[in-house]
């Protein structure tokens, strides 16, 4: 899934009246948390001159971001986030590991030949999916309309609760973008 679609779902599912901007700030962390490598990796290319074919079919394959990009991805680490968050008492720290978890939870069928090892360090083991959220060669377009839909619902849940027009329009135009690239592809 795209990271904007992750953040609408960590809202939509974890938000709480009594949040405070501790609370706001570590589930909008936690949706993007698993991505952050892989926005590093980009911006990064863009900034030395990196061709975005060679980042993608080349870079992004290699050993050492694999394992930088799967930690943010990894189950056991989200889960040692979240008793760390219990165990201290840091509300907070919980909702960041369970905001992870929603982006992993997202994110575990909707990839191909990019699937995270979603239980690394202590395993190597992907989830292949034959369905990919991008890549039309593994049924893309289904995975760009399971995605839209998704957004859709967590979008008609969120649109009642926020106040902030900017928010809400935001949050309607990434819907529109998102369905016409799904009806596009």
């Amino acid at each position: 899934m795209n990271t904007p679609t992750h953040i609408a779902i960590s809202y939509a599912a974890l938000r709480g009246r009594s949040y405070n901007k501790a609370d706001t700030i570590a589930l909008f962390s936690g949706a993007i948390l698993p991505d952050i490598v892989i926005y590093g990796m980009f911006f990064g290319a863009l900034i030395v001159g990196i061709p975005q074919s060679t980042l993608w079919d080349q870079i992004y394959f290699l050993p050492q971001w694999q394992n930088a990009i799967d930690i943010f991805n990894s189950i056991p680490f989200a889960l040692l986030i979240l008793a760390a968050g219990i165990k201290l008492k840091k509300r907070w720290l919980s909702i960041l590991a369970l905001s992870i978890l929603l982006h992993v939870a997202g994110d575990i069928f909707l990839h191909n030949d990019d699937a995270h090892r979603h239980f690394y360090p202590l395993s190597q083991w992907q989830l292949i999916s034959p369905v990919s959220y991008w890549d039309q060669d593994h049924l893309g377009y289904i995975g760009m309309l399971a995605e839209a839909c998704t957004l859709l619902v967590a979008t008609i849940f969120l649109l009642p609760q926020l106040r902030n027009i900017p928010i809400k329009s935001t949050l309607i135009l990434y819907n529109v973008a998102l369905f016409s690239s799904a009806l596009y592809f």
